[in-house]
């Protein structure tokens, strides 16, 4: 046709055009050199991210790095040329060559798209042959043109629409590319998640990381997400064939492209809004099926004591049988259970015989026509099938937390699946609740459907010809190998089921089954270890020691196994569980190739061993075995970790963050060992949990709070004095911090009996009752009557008062006081601190004396923790006696507002005296206070809001009257974290226990400047007189070896500019009354770690004004508290 055969002649023309053009040669030199540089970071280099075992990766990461780019070169380049094309608006050029607004723009369309396309193409092939040099042909070679389809042409197309549309609207191309660019960068930086990421027209934000295994995650939200802009854009692109007014054409003839146009439009907005409607649909069905969990969270419950499943695997669905032997909880003829509602039922019989049954989306609701008996066993048979439906899980995670992006290489986003069933791969975890489990998934109003109880499991299954089933026990496989049955050794709390073309690398070490599971997609990568096969034996069984001795408990199991399940399979962090499904009762499930961890890269582990580390270390003759070794060392090492550490800087303040590491293996020793339940309490099982793993605390807590200003357990203490217990237990902006508000609420509710019994029995209590029941159902009562029995103590009033407000108490601490007495034997050391409770509320601290040498302290010398029941305005004293003297006193003040929450006492902070007589051990109520003050003094502290003030410094521009604006947002969190190497431009408040401070020891800092920022102290005076001034001065904010380099560094500067007057060392403060001033400093080198003198000066009965600037020259300036003291005549 001559229409299409004009449009070819106008695009040839043009694409010459824009190739010959500086513009287009300029940026595709910069993208072809990207490229290359890309490719020599993440493929070439020896040391590569594990992420990039994952071959589709590669592909994702350069058509997103391309796509960016060009979407943002193509607005330049589409609104440029309509700028030439104003000479071509004459009849004598329109003679010439007859092309009508239609064949004229659609080639130049085609032409800009057709030269980006071939860009695209050449950015792949770069990458592709870059792999191949790389890693040979296992390459995933589909992804390339997936990703090209997916990304780059949507874009293009609709950027060059959009562009041109607006351009012709508008008559500006300056006005065009401003809102193109501002379009462009709200979409990169801001936009991310918003309304399901329906305005990422570049897929920056789109979950678009594709599985080996089972390829994207909703795939076909992704095509008709994209296909919503790629319809859009050929919609506008129409439309401008109406508003190029190139040449005046019949109205008549521009009709079939309005048509057109407004077709392409609608089809992209109905696109848009299927998309929208997709996510809403699923949130209303979630939302449906929490409101029907309400409705039966307090009928029907039941106990699980055996369930048998027979699993047949059909194509991509599977049909199950299921014989269950339950007993009901309460009398009545009602009994609920969950099932995956993607599942029909098909039969289900009770006692043999067959009845009807309710189905309600997920539950299913018997009813009995006579009473059940509580507790009396009942059988029942389900018999149901088809395609789970992964809606059901998570039904307490928020919606927005479930679409929030989870990102690999800090910009590639990984889609989250939580079950998998198709012909080739399935995978069944207990959250897609595809056996029947008696209860509801989940209730917002009663938490009584978080109980889970062990249960009895055999599962068989019958799988797709080729593919091996896994689930947790002993397999037993019949003759022709058709059908696998696995039984565990012991009950368990749930089971799971894995169907795939799996491969097991298997080992037996002292009795136990090591089962390494990987999918056949790819060669054996544990193989590598061939050469060393001898030795393993003695490195797993030193890892299992390792373990036991952390958790101070025997591993559980016969068999422990490790399954490849693809990347995007998530999990989330619950309140009420320490484990994550990632850990399963035997089984770890890990991503493919452990494309998340780096110690399961063996090649990249073995060129670190093998090269980097023998470097550091002199030793150049670290052989082959030596270096597999530490790399399988490392490898089976990934469950050690309970989390990892990343630092992030927002609103000019750095902070450190903890995230989880979901295969940390304590939950394999205690979660599925051991089973607290209680009705009254569904989170029992979480609060012995805390109580008794004490030996899973990492350590870290010291330098975490230095970095973020406050402790984890600080911050839960700041959010239970606001607010209730339950919204911090249930609001997902907190959710980080509900561990640690349960864990001080446990310690709290325990502490009655602590006291009594002493700590260590205490929890030597606990854990010897929960051990005695191995796989077996506890009442949480029992351990309550069981503790109540020895100790003596009910527990039943923090019982009551357990949903009640919070009340923290306050507390002060004498200095800790070491009394020498000589007696006819050997000295005796009488170490001693007094704690006075200054609030009105009751409460509970533990101190606990600590020795650095261990090794050398006897039995009677070892650390002793008590726990001290303080009265509101009540003090303690205690005391006790040693043989050597203690290196530490650590308080920790639990339940109260006390900043910091837990404080460290050295030798250097004691008092210490002679004596002749030793006060008998114990805790002794004190008349009066503590009192760390000398008589006739005046302290003003800078957490006294009316005596200290703060300069500000003056903005005058928009941006840095903005940024001001955002840092004082309102922040549940007012203390920040300390760093050494960081610039504090506004005074920054933190808190560290050698700052002072009668229960938060906190100070304002700042770094050195020019003097124009200060704090002020005002100290008001009765008497006049002649006064001693002091200042609380803290050394240990900058007596480092980095702070006395940045110092010296300083010196030559500032030795410049003082002309005599002040040393860069020197803090500097102007004291005075009635605006008289007195210029005083004070040498922080040789400042002395608390009160320093400033001076003495004579005052009148007035208030007295004390200021300290930030002009100085050492790393930071701290203004923290000064002291008053009237001299005697």
């Amino acid at each position: 046709m001559a229409i299409f055969t004009n449009i070819r002649i106008v695009s040839k023309y043009e694409t010459k055009l824009l190739v010959r053009g500086w513009f287009f040669k300029v940026f595709a030199f910069l993208a072809l050199f990207a490229a290359i540089i890309l490719g020599s970071i993440y493929i070439l280099q020896p040391f590569q991210e594990p992420a990039m075992v994952n071959r589709s990766v590669i592909p994702y990461l350069f058509m997103l790095v391309m796509n960016v780019g060009q979407a943002v070169v193509s607005v330049f380049l589409a609104s440029e040329y309509l700028k030439r094309d104003k000479q071509l608006d004459t009849s004598e050029v329109f003679y010439t060559r007859p092309l009508s607004n239609a064949e004229y723009l659609l080639g130049k369309m085609w032409a800009t798209l057709k030269v980006f396309f071939l860009l695209d193409m050449a950015v792949a092939a770069i990458a592709l042959i870059m792999s191949l040099i790389k890693y040979g042909v296992d390459l995933d070679y589909l992804s390339y043109i997936w990703y090209f389809l997916l990304l780059s042409v949507p874009t293009l197309v609709f950027i060059v629409g959009l562009s041109t549309t607006l351009m012709l609207i508008l008559n500006n191309q300056a006005i065009t590319m401003v809102l193109l660019l501002a379009y462009i960068g709200v979409t990169l930086f801001y936009i991310d998640d918003l309304y399901y990421y329906l305005f990422d027209y570049i897929g920056f934000n789109l979950p678009m990381l594709k599985s080996a295994v089972t390829g994207f995650s909703g795939l076909s939200r992704l095509i008709n997400h994209r296909l919503c802009y790629l319809l859009l854009g050929i919609g506008l692109i129409l439309t401008d064939i109406s508003l190029f007014h190139r040449l005046a054409n019949s109205r008549y003839s521009l009709l079939p492209w309005r048509i057109a146009a407004g077709l392409f439009l609608l089809a992209g907005l109905y696109s848009g809004y299927r998309h929208i409607h997709t996510y809403k649909v699923d949130e209303g069905f979630r939302a449906d099926m929490i409101a029907l969990d309400n409705r039966y969270v307090n009928q029907g419950g039941a106990v699980a004591d055996s369930c048998m499943l027979s699993v047949t695997q059909r194509g991509d669905s599977i049909n199950v049988k299921a014989d269950l032997t339950v007993r009901p909880r309460e009398e009545g003829n009602i009994l609920v259970f969950t099932l995956n509602p993607g599942f029909e039922i098909r039969n289900i019989s009770a006692a043999g015989h067959d009845m009807e049954c309710e189905r309600k989306m997920h539950l299913i609701v018997l009813t009995f026509k006579e009473t059940l008996p509580a507790d009396e066993p009942l059988r029942l048979t389900m018999e149901y099938g088809g395609m789970a439906d992964e809606r059901i899980c998570y039904l307490d995670i928020t919606d927005e937390k479930m679409i929030e992006n989870t990102k690999v290489l800090s910009m590639l986003n990984v889609g989250k699946r939580y079950l998998f069933q198709e012909k080739d791969f399935t995978m069944l975890t207990p959250e897609s609740y595809w056996y029947p489990r008696p209860g509801v998934a989940f209730s917002n109003e009663n938490p009584e459907w978080q109980m889970s109880y062990f249960t009895d499991f055999n599962v068989s299954v019958t799988p797709n010809p080729g593919l091996t089933p896994i689930s947790q026990g002993s397999c037993t496989v019949n003759a022709d190998s058709t059908q696998y049955t696995f039984t565990p050794e012991s009950s368990l709390p749930s089971v799971s089921l894995l169907i795939g073309d799996y491969n097991p690398k298997c080992m037996t070490v002292d009795s136990i089954d090591y089962i390494v599971w990987e999918l056949g997609k790819w060669d054996d990568r544990f193989s590598v270890f061939d050469s060393i096969s001898d030795t393993l034996p003695n490195f797993i069984r030193d890892t299992r020691r390792s373990m036991e001795y952390q958790a101070d408990m025997l591993y559980p199991f016969k068999r422990f196994q490790i399954a490849e399940v693809p990347v995007n399979f998530t999990s989330y962090k619950r309140v009420w569980t320490s484990a994550y499904e990632q850990l399963q009762p035997e089984m770890a499930l890990v991503h493919e190739r452990g494309c998340d961890m780096r110690s399961f890269q063996f090649e990249n582990m073995k060129r670190m061993y093998g090269n980097g580390r023998n470097r550091r270390r002199g030793n150049s003759n670290m052989s082959e075995k030596e270096i597999l070794v530490s790399v399988f060392v490392s490898a089976i090492n990934f469950m050690m970790q309970s989390g990892t550490y990343s630092g992030s800087s927002r609103n000019g303040q750095f902070s450190m963050t903890q995230t989880d590491n979901p295969y940390y293996y304590m939950p394999l020793f205690y979660n599925f060992r051991y089973n607290i339940y209680s009705s009254d309490w569904p989170m029992a099982m979480r609060m012995v949990e805390s109580m008794t793993n004490t030996n899973s605390n990492n350590g870290n807590g010291d330098w975490l709070r230095r970095m973020n200003g406050l402790s984890e357990d600080e911050k839960a203490l700041i959010l239970m004095g606001k607010y209730d217990f339950n919204r911090i237990m249930s609001d997902p902006e907190w959710e980080d911090l509900a561990d640690n508000a349960l864990a001080l609420k446990t310690n709290d509710f325990f502490a009655p009996v602590s006291a009594v019994m002493g700590y260590e029995a205490m929890i030597d209590s606990i854990t010897a009752k929960t051990r005695e029941k191995e796989f077996s159902n506890v009442s949480f009562d029992s351990v309550l009557n069981w503790l109540q029995e020895f100790s003596g103590v009910s527990l039943k009033e923090k019982i009551d008062a357990w949903d009640e407000p919070v009340r923290l108490a306050c507390y002060k601490i004498g200095n800790p006081q070491l009394t020498t007495v000589t007696t006819d034997t050997a000295d005796i050391y009488q170490a001693e601190i007094a704690l006075e409770n200054i609030s009105d509320y009751p409460g509970y601290v533990t101190v606990e004396f600590v020795f650095y040498e261990m090794e050398n302290a006897g039995d009677e010398d070892k650390p002793k923790r008590m726990m001290i029941s303080v009265g509101p305005h009540e003090t303690r004293r205690v005391v006790t006696h040693w043989f050597n003297t203690s290196s530490m006193i650590n308080v920790n003040t639990m339940l109260s507002s006390n900043l910091p929450h837990n404080v460290r006492l050295d030798n250097s902070n004691y008092s210490t005296y002679t004596g002749t007589e030793l006060t008998p051990e114990g805790v002794y109520v004190l008349r009066g206070g503590v009192d760390n003050t000398l008589p006739g003094e005046i302290i003003v502290d800078n957490e006294d809001s009316e005596l200290f003030s703060l300069s500000r410094p003056i903005r005058t521009g928009y941006l840095s009257k903005w940024i001001d604006k955002s840092r004082e947002k309102k922040n549940e969190f007012i203390y920040q974290g300390f760093s050494d190497w960081y610039s504090y431009t506004l005074w920054t408040l933190v808190t560290e226990q050698y700052l002072y401070g009668d229960y938060i020891k906190s100070a304002y800092i700042i770094s050195p400047g020019d003097g124009s920022q200060y704090a002020r102290w005002k100290v008001p005076l009765k008497e006049a007189g002649v006064y001693d001034v002091y200042f609380y001065a803290s050394p240990d904010m900058y007596n480092n070896n980095n702070r006395n380099r940045r110092w010296n560094n300083n010196n030559n500067f500032n030795n410049n500019n003082n002309n005599g007057r002040w040393t860069p060392t020197d803090y500097n403060f102007e004291i005075g009354q009635f605006d008289m001033w007195d210029p005083v400093s004070l040498n922080m080198r040789r400042a002395d770690e608390g009160w320093n003198m400033l001076g003495t000066f004579r005052f009148e009965a007035d208030t007295v004004n004390i200021r300290l600037n930030n002009k100085s020259g050492v790393s930071v300036v701290v203004a923290d508290a000064v002291r008053l003291v009237k001299r005697e005549r």
